[in-house]
């Protein structure tokens, strides 16, 4: 089921924008000035920050794997991975640098995966 909820996040990922509707950081920005005003120093905060979210949300996971044969799982499973691949247009990226090579101009390809020649 993980895999199957990792192709289907791929898929959307590519072809939809169902991404843009659940990468919304709003919640993430109240978490992290609670966090902030515990007062801690950067690596317990930082901890923090990213250990508390991805605890409630294994703990959601958890819950669902039951409900329906797993249903309700994947789709959560799915949003998750959504929202975790991040906001750049990696499609984008990749055709400019496929038009790249096909131009045959191997130095800008290069330029545009960020590498540099030589």
């Amino acid at each position: 089921m993980s895999f199957l909820s990792l192709l289907f996040a791929l898929v959307l990922r590519r072809f939809s924008s169902l991404g843009r509707l659940v990468q919304h950081d709003a919640w993430f920005h109240r978490w992290m000035r609670q966090v902030a005003r515990l007062g801690l120093s950067p690596v317990p905060s930082a901890l923090a920050a990213v250990t508390v979210p991805c605890v409630i949300a294994q703990a959601l996971l958890c819950e669902l794997q039951a409900l329906l044969f797993g249903l309700f799982w994947m789709v959560a499973a799915i949003v998750m991975l959504l929202y975790a691949l991040g906001r750049t247009g990696h499609g984008r990226e990749q055709e400019q640098y496929r038009s790249f090579c096909r131009r045959g101009d191997f130095e800008a390809a290069l330029l545009a995966l960020g590498a540099r020649p030589g």
